[in-house]
This record gives C-alpha cells, structure tokens and sequence, in this order.
C-alpha cells in the first residue's frame, strides 16, 4: 500500500460536505489551461448527502489548487473525468438516475468552465459509470481523440460486489463502448 497525502479540494463561493473522486491531469505546453507545468483537478462535491456535482480546480502544484469552475445546480451528477478533444480540454460526467428528468442517465459534456456544451450519444448500462473518452489508432492502439481517430467509451454497469461493507462503491464490471457502425463516432 501506497502512502497518500490528502488532496485540499477548494469549495470556495459554495457549500460542501463531502468531496471525491479527483481526477488529475497536467496539461503539457505554455498554452496549458493550468499554467505551464500546472494541474487541473476535476472531482465532486456534495452539497449534502446524495446532493451532488462536477467542480474544477487548477493550479501550479497540488498543494495550490483554486476553484476554476463548479455546477452546483446539478443534483446527481458524478464521475468527473477531464478529457482532450481536438486540442482542448473537456469536462465529460454522468448524470444519474436521480438527476432531473432532462439530464437524467446522460453523460454532459462540458467545457473548464463547466458550461454544457453538450452530450455523449451512448448507451448508459446503470449506475454512475466515469465515462473516459479514448482514441484509437488504426492499428488498434492507443491514440489522442482527435478528428479522424474512432474512439470508445469506458465505464462502469453497477453490479455492486462484496457484499454490504462494500456494496455500492464497487461500480461493477468494466464497459466498452465502440460506435455502432464503420465511421460513426461518439457525438460530442
């Protein structure tokens, strides 16, 4: 087992009991929307128990993390993952059954600044799976997603495991998504 030191998640400007699931990425480049050699940082919050949403944090280290973005006006909306499509960074999450009737079993796609800007066209199998985003190389390999590339959808479909001490937080078996036929990608 690793040693781990607790990562400060910043919740200024809004109310939180709880945050989880980090997922870190340091973008490469001058350009970089963390700054040269910087983090972003997407993960939840929760405004109380079974309340929650995607938020983004940048900064030069992991120990200087400032709140860029949040969406507290989301209702169960998890699995924050941070994705680079086309030379830009994306916020992509999945909205679960107890969100909204229009947002519900979704998965948004939304820029840094947590602006919907759309969603992923795929099938949602249960649960709150972290939907990530891959490119393909022709060769079967891995690739950047990016225009030309076919990509596939991973996730999750909720089958809890171990019993009542782990239950819920398993996520179940790991999905693979592809497009449904030669040439059709994931609408973004």
């Amino acid at each position: 087992v690793l040693d781990t030191v607790a990562l400060d998640l910043p919740t200024d400007g809004f109310t939180s009991v709880g945050r989880w699931d980090p997922y870190l990425v340091r973008p490469a480049g001058a350009d970089s929307p963390a700054g040269e050699g910087g983090w972003l940082v997407g993960f939840v919050s929760a405004e109380r128990w079974f309340r929650f949403h995607p938020a983004v944090a940048s900064g030069p280290d992991l120990t200087a993390l400032s709140l860029r973005s949040a969406a507290p006006d989301r209702l169960a909306c998890e699995g924050t993952t941070l994705t680079r499509i086309r030379g830009d960074w994306w916020v992509l999450a999945s909205d679960g059954p107890d969100s909204r009737p229009a947002e519900r079993t979704s998965y948004p796609v939304f820029d840094l600044d947590l602006v919907q800007h759309g969603v992923i066209d795929a099938d949602y199998p249960s649960n709150i799976p972290w939907p990530t985003l891959l490119g393909t190389a022709p060769d079967g390999g891995a690739a950047d997603v990016e225009q030309g590339s076919d990509w596939v959808l991973i996730g999750f479909e909720g089958t809890p495991y171990g019993g009542p001490l782990l239950g819920d937080g398993t996520h179940g078996e790991i999905v693979v998504q592809r497009p449904r036929r030669q040439g059709r990608r994931p609408a973004l």
